[in-house]
């Protein structure tokens, strides 16, 4: 007994890294990071945009090489030099950002690269009796035959959740993965964390919704500028403190300020009626200067009045008429000629050219589309522009060359934002802006909205996050099964009222 006891004290932690130092380009992504993760511990790990989260996380998983240190694993060297070796030896990243194949049905990206054969034949049979139970476990009732083009962005990420769990998972890397779960959702996604930590799994968790690391996490590591500023016991201390381990600065020093409320005489977006396959008689008026917040739950309509108003799906009926005096556009590139923008909530699928640089992305709707350069683009003009327009946003990007795939999720957030003033926009259509961003990335978005609307932009603003809508709009509308079922005014706007109505 008093040897297992000695064997126990001096037992390996689960996964440890020591002096890892990543660079990109002249960006110092990880500088010198040690620290070590236990056996059955969910392990927090916190910072703003740009602190290193992701790229650590992509370390132990094989996604990245470290350029020093070393990662081990049950004590021993484990550089793993991709995905799937990593996961061979049970280690499972669930990546921020999807890395689903749409053109593949359910099944097939469940078992992606590691397919159980018979006698050198895919085994679908054998795969759907392994997924059925990891699909029930996460609540999932989606069809293995299912594409997942047609699944909805919640799904997707519960699928790549439950993709993890079909390996013999010693360490499990979340990162990000309730951004775009409801509360349901979320809790029963932290049903099964809590399960594998009973069976011994080391969870590594990587979320910028403190309430949920409060309510899961054993452990919590900050880093700040690619260093380690503390790892202690989620018990120890605060939120407020680790706002400010995180930011550099008390959390009381963050201002959260009223946006501008119009006169009721300035122009609007009016929309009167409009009716589609998922929308069902909608009226509201947005005013020139105004954030108009929408919300509601998965498919209550709120993505596809966006989509409607921005041209890209279309009305059965009804009526709708822009600051401009012009009626709903036929199409996106009408749209963007007259400077509608929408900022979708997938940016890598939708509003990024991922393999293309920071140069290219930020010029590309003005180059493209509304021909802001002229007819002979000027590369000097258009540095100037995009340049201008990242200084404005803060981004961390290196140079104008750098691939956009390289740069944090907020600082990408930043780039879709930064594509769109260049061309001045007078309309602004926001789905979920601050998705899977940090807390400091989110309030540079925010004074980004307040600034739009205080130059005269309409604003339309969606997001998952409910606590939002109080520090960015004065009116909410409620959508319920495609129809707005209430609007809610001034001190009515909380989250709690909002998800009492979304569920009303």
């Amino acid at each position: 007994m008093a040897a297992n006891t000695i064997q126990d004290a001096v037992a390996p932690p689960r996964c440890a890294v020591h002096g890892l130092k990543k660079r990109y380009g002249v960006v110092k992504a990880l500088r010198g990071i040690t620290v070590s993760f236990e056996p059955g511990e969910v392990h927090a790990i916190l910072g703003e945009n740009g602190a290193g989260k992701s790229t650590l996380m992509k370390i132990l998983a094989g996604a990245e090489a470290q350029d020093e240190g070393a990662v081990h694993l049950d004590g021993q060297e484990a550089n793993y030099q991709s995905v799937k070796e990593a996961n061979a030896n049970g280690v499972a990243i669930v990546f921020q950002e999807l890395s689903l194949f749409p053109e593949l049905d359910v099944l097939s990206n469940l078992f992606l690269g590691r397919e159980i054969t018979t006698f050198g034949t895919v085994n679908r049979q054998k795969m759907m009796q392994a997924a059925t139970p990891v699909l029930e476990e996460l609540g999932l009732a989606v069809p293995l035959d299912a594409l997942v083009s047609d699944i909805p962005l919640h799904e997707r990420q519960l699928l790549e959740i439950a993709k993890a769990l079909l390996i013999q998972t010693r360490v499990l890397i979340l990162d990000e993965p309730t951004s775009s779960l409801s509360a349901n959702e979320t809790e029963r996604l932290f049903r099964v964390i809590r399960n594998l930590r009973g069976r011994g799994v080391t969870i590594l968790l990587v979320s910028h919704r403190l309430e949920e690391i409060s309510a899961i996490a054993d452990t919590v590591t900050v880093l700040r500028d690619g260093e380690h500023v503390k790892t202690v016991p989620i018990g120890s201390t605060t939120m407020s403190q680790l706002v400010t381990d995180m930011i550099g600065k008390p959390a009381g020093d963050i201002p959260f300020l009223e946006t501008f409320v119009p006169t009721e005489d300035s122009p609007r977006l009016s929309v009167r009626g409009l009716s589609s396959a998922k929308l069902k008689d909608v009226s509201l008026d947005v005013h020139q200067g105004e954030v108009f917040g929408i919300a509601g739950l998965e498919d209550a309509g709120v993505q596809e009045f966006l989509y409607t108003v921005f041209g890209l799906a279309k009305s059965t009926s009804g009526e709708m008429y822009f600051p401009d005096g012009l009626g709903q556009p036929a199409s996106v590139r009408e749209a963007v000629r007259r400077r509608i923008a929408l900022v979708p909530a997938d940016r890598r699928r939708d509003g990024l050219m991922l393999d293309d640089s920071v140069f290219e992305n930020v010029t590309s709707v003005r180059a493209g589309v509304t021909k802001g350069f002229g007819r002979w683009l000027r590369r000097a003009e258009m540095n100037r522009a995009a340049t201008a327009s990242l200084t404005e946003l803060q981004v961390k990007y290196g140079s104008l060359n750098t691939p956009v795939r390289n740069l944090s999720g907020g600082n990408q957030q930043k780039i879709v934002l930064a594509k769109w003033l260049q061309v001045n926009p007078s309309t602004v259509l926001l789905d979920d802006p601050t998705r899977g961003v940090d807390l400091g990335a989110k309030l540079e978005i925010y004074e980004v909205i307040r600034n739009l609307a205080a130059n005269g932009c309409t604003v339309l603003f969606n997001s998952s996050e409910l606590e939002e809508y109080r520090h960015l709009c004065k009116r909410v509308a409620i959508f319920r099964r495609g129809r707005i079922s209430k609007v809610l005014y001034g001190s009515q706007v909380s989250e709690h009222n909002i998800l009492h109505e979304m569920n009303a």
